[in-house]
């Protein structure tokens, strides 16, 4: 019983740790590619990918970027993501590729970043093959 009521708090705290709305666009696109699945195990696969483009970017110190990952992962099951989902989520983007998003910088502050659709896929990537 512990084990699921401490689920909400892994999240919860790196929530707090990061900048409003922190995972979009991939966040909504996850959304509406794994409709039938738990949001929270949406938000982390987000969160995931958006750290680790936060890193490729804009240098986001990779120590960081290995606790988060190791958290959430080991409290969240994995989204069952692979190749054959990325055009369908690449295609569920509101506003389009390229598109501006949050990513963090090796500062830990929230910069706007434009990405692009091969951005995406680097971000898919890591969250399914990590």
């Amino acid at each position: 019983m512990k084990e699921i009521q401490d689920k909400p708090v892994v999240l919860k705290k790196i929530e707090e740790e990061l900048p409003d709305r922190f995972g979009e666009p991939l966040f909504s696109a996850l959304c509406k590619t794994f409709s039938s699945h738990d949001e929270e195990r949406i938000k982390v696969a987000a969160i995931i990918g958006m750290l680790y483009l936060s890193h490729r970017l804009t240098k986001y110190p990779q120590t960081k970027l290995r606790t988060f990952c190791c958290n959430l992962r080991e409290e969240y099951t994995p989204l069952p993501l692979d190749c054959r989902h990325y055009d369908d989520i690449c295609d569920a983007i509101d506003s389009g590729l390229p598109t501006q998003t949050i990513l963090i910088d090796n500062t830990l502050s929230p910069k706007n970043v434009a990405i692009g659709r091969e951005h995406i896929l680097e971000a898919l990537d890591f969250i399914s093959n990590s």
